[in-house]
């Protein structure tokens, strides 16, 4: 199977240990992402090659094994899975997104199943989950991959799609996390540290929801300096360019920008 697909990227909302907060998921509207997903029954156990450029991170390559061990004991069949892609513009959890979404539709294609983008994004999530990967910021990305737009997503409960037409993102680039002090914090802190994370977040996609990217542009100086110095404070990661703020990676934080003039830039829905 070959096809092209649009990129995801987690622009609000941070992932905290046990807790489920919204996010904001902005949706590209170009497809620059193309994958090829070749299948077939593996002996012995699941094996998975992949390839792309960019390179996956090695993170990635172990969350996609993962993926792949999980798919194959729910098919009751090992399989082997050779992964190709190329995407124009990179996210890594969005691309992990797009490739965990692809192997699914893949597998359903050879299958002879049919399955609708929902169930697609539905049981990727679960297998996800089971995997040991569960993070809620992914299961949005291809939520809002499967309903071709940008959303606000918490588990549980129902997702508000948004519109982000005229707006434009940059994508500018990866870190790896510093010191994580999450762990080492009292359940006090942390529950007050998460409350104020969902409620940010809430705020700034009340005002998206009633005015779209305009409401976004007016909410990202605060949420951006808010975020940024919570990825400092619990993950020891220094704040990025001004205009810019982290948004979850794969075990890692990415980069994106409003008007900094720096990295990819994406067109949204």
């Amino acid at each position: 199977m070959e096809k092209r697909y649009r990129l995801p990227v987690p622009l609000l909302g941070i992932q905290l240990r046990g807790r489920h907060n919204p996010f904001l998921v902005a949706l590209s509207s170009r497809e620059y992402v193309r994958v090829s997903v070749e299948l077939d029954e593996a002996e012995g156990a699941p094996s998975l090659r992949v390839e792309g450029e960019p390179s996956p991170p090695d993170a990635m390559k172990l969350a996609l094994g993962s993926f792949l061990d999980e798919l194959s004991t729910r098919l009751e069949q090992p399989l082997r899975a050779r992964v190709y892609y190329e995407a124009l513009r990179y996210h890594p959890a969005g691309l992990y997104a797009v490739l965990t979404y692809a192997l699914v539709e893949a597998v359903a294609v050879e299958g002879g199943y049919e399955m609708s983008s929902g169930e697609i994004a539905e049981a990727a999530n679960s297998i996800d989950a089971d995997a040991g990967v569960d993070l809620d910021y992914v299961d949005g990305l291809r939520v809002a991959l499967a309903r071709g737009r940008s959303i606000v997503y918490r588990r549980g409960e129902e997702p508000i799609e948004v519109r982000l037409e005229g707006g434009r993102v940059e994508l500018v680039g990866e870190e790896g996390l510093g010191e994580v002090i999450e762990d080492r914090l009292e359940d006090e802190v942390h529950v007050a540290l998460s409350r104020l994370v969902g409620i940010s977040v809430a705020v700034a996609a009340r005002r998206v929801v009633e005015r779209g990217w305009k409401g976004l542009g007016e909410s990202w100086p605060v949420v951006s300096r808010l975020e940024n110095g919570l990825y400092y404070a619990l993950f020891g990661v220094e704040p990025p360019a001004e205009g810019c703020k982290w948004t979850p990676g794969m075990h890692s934080v990415f980069a994106v920008c409003v008007e900094a003039g720096m990295g990819d830039r994406v067109e949204l829905v």
